[in-house]
């Protein structure tokens, strides 16, 4: 796990500015070489050393919550 924002500058410890890194991407953000910005949780922007930004966004997609049977058997909302 790595602080988007670091945590020395103040970053919080959260889901919003937490990111799943493999080895390399931490080194090229730790030295500076890219830069990175989460401006959503999970959608991570990247810029490079030219100034191009790429965008990625997490691959998950989630049903709408299912009603449930209350104890009478009467279906209600999940909330």
């Amino acid at each position: 796990m790595d602080h988007t924002t670091d945590w020395a500058d103040g970053g919080p410890t959260d889901h919003g500015n937490l990111a799943h890194l493999c080895r390399r991407h931490h080194r090229f953000k730790t030295l500076g070489f890219w830069k990175a910005r989460q401006p959503e949780p999970g959608v991570m922007e990247w810029t490079s050393p030219t100034g191009r930004v790429y965008r990625t966004e997490p691959f998950l997609e989630l049903a709408p919550p299912r009603p449930v049977p209350d104890r009478l058997g009467e279906t209600v909302p999940p909330f």
